[in-house]
């Protein structure tokens, strides 16, 4: 930390923003959320919620389909949080 203090400096607010999104979530959470976030990146925003959910499904047949429309919400409204943040480009 010390070695790179400017960094770390830099990179603070989405640090803090990853850390108070994400820390409190178990792996189950973690892996439909990260799947989630592949998914809309790789389909782009004009596809529906419904449609990115399949596609999730379709890598992950194990999570549900209320599962799986439940992390594209949540995915959406982290994307959003962070956009408003100013922390993604």
């Amino acid at each position: 930390m010390e070695k790179h203090a400017s960094v770390v400096e830099q990179h603070r607010p989405a640090l803090r923003f990853v850390a108070e999104t994400f820390g409190s979530k178990g792996v189950a959470e973690l892996e439909r959320l990260s799947t989630a976030y592949l998914v809309t990146r790789q389909a782009g925003a004009d596809h529906s919620t419904e449609d990115r959910a399949q596609r999730l499904r379709k890598l992950k047949p194990h999570i549900s389909v209320d599962d799986a429309l439940v992390a594209m919400k949540d995915i959406d409204n982290v994307i959003a949080r962070a956009k408003g943040a100013e922390l993604t480009q």
